[in-house]
C-alpha cells in the first residue's frame, strides 16, 4: 500500500487478530484514532504522514509493538515518559518531526 492515497480508518482493527506488520508509508493520514486496538501487531510503519502535535496515546496502547517508524512527520514536543512502558519497543524512528527535550 505504499505511495498511494487512500481514506483509512481503524474502527474495526480489533478483529484484526492475524495483524502483526502494517506499513502506511506516504499516506496523507492525519488521524490514527483506533490503531491502538490492533491485537497483534509488531511493526507499524506511518513514514511521511500527516500526523501533527503530540503522539497519540492510541500508539502508547500497542504493547507488544517491536518496531514503531514515525519518521517525516509532525510530531512536535517531548516524548512523555510513558513510551518507557513500551517494553517490548526494540527500534522507534522518529527522525525529521519537531520533537524537544531529552530521550
Amino acid at each position: 500500500m505504499s505511495t498511494n492515497d487512500i481514506s483509512i480508518t481503524f474502527d474495526a482493527i480489533s478483529g484484526a487478530e492475524r495483524l502483526t506488520s502494517l506499513y502506511l508509508d506516504d499516506k496523507n493520514i492525519d488521524d490514527i484514532d483506533g490503531i491502538g486496538d490492533a491485537p497483534n501487531l509488531l511493526t507499524l510503519h506511518l513514514e511521511g504522514n500527516d500526523l501533527k502535535g503530540d503522539i497519540p496515546i492510541a500508539l502508547y496502547l500497542l504493547t507488544s509493538i517491536r518496531e514503531l517508524n514515525l519518521g517525516y512527520n509532525q510530531f512536535a514536543g517531548k516524548l512523555p515518559n510513558i513510551i518507557g512502558a513500551m517494553t517490548s519497543l526494540e527500534k522507534l524512528h522518529l527522525h525529521h518531526n519537531q520533537f524537544t527535550g531529552r530521550i
